[in-house]
């Protein structure tokens, strides 16, 4: 049986699998200009779970676990912050997930794209899915697939039986920054020249 885990986010966030097929998953990543950030997710845990296999999970030398509690319910909340957000997927627990940011002058794009490992087809019952909130250093212009768009932040809740029958899920969304001249690039690349 698959292990239930984020994958989103945020190949989102946020992030582990997103499809997990006993419960939602819950995510809210924040991102700096600089590309550091940090990242909250409540997700479904098995009955047999311990503290100690679940930080394993996202055990890397990339990203850095803050905290982590499993609850009652039968869910656990991870706390973690990174400094390149296209590392993530560095840690077991987001193996299936990944994040690429483009800049094009003052406007910068980050999609994270989700492989869910289990697909299924099945009715919907109006069951939540997941929910994945990023809030950005600057004003999002636009977001993909019906997301709900305030100020810095953008919102993407997917119904859960829409969610798992798709192989993979892109999340798309497009923010100022603060300037050109003053914002860091995405790690690996330069800002965009203007034109003479």
């Amino acid at each position: 049986m698959p292990r239930p885990a984020l994958g989103p986010v945020l190949r989102l966030l946020l992030a582990g699998a997103l499809a997990t097929l006993s419960a939602c998953v819950t995510v809210v990543g924040t991102l700096k200009a600089d590309g550091s950030g940090t990242l909250e997710i409540t997700y479904p845990v098995l009955p047999t779970t311990t503290e100690r296999l679940e930080k394993r999970r996202f055990a890397s030398p990339q990203i850095t676990l803050d905290s982590l509690d499993i609850h009652e319910d039968g869910t656990a909340t991870a706390k973690v912050h990174f400094d390149d957000p296209a590392k993530i997927p560095t840690a077991e627990m987001f193996h299936n997930v990944g994040i690429e940011r483009h800049r094009d002058d003052a406007d910068e794009r980050i999609t994270v794209t989700v492989t869910n490992l289990v697909t299924k087809e099945m009715k919907d019952e109006g069951k939540p899915g997941p929910k994945i909130t990023f809030v950005l250093p600057g004003k999002v212009l636009e977001a993909n697939r019906n997301a709900t768009v305030d100020g810095d932040r953008v919102t993407w809740q997917f119904a859960f039986a829409d969610f798992v029958r798709q192989k993979t899920v892109d999340l798309s969304v497009r923010y100022a920054v603060a300037t050109a001249e003053h914002a860091a690039p995405p790690a690996g690349e330069q800002p965009s020249k203007p034109a003479s």
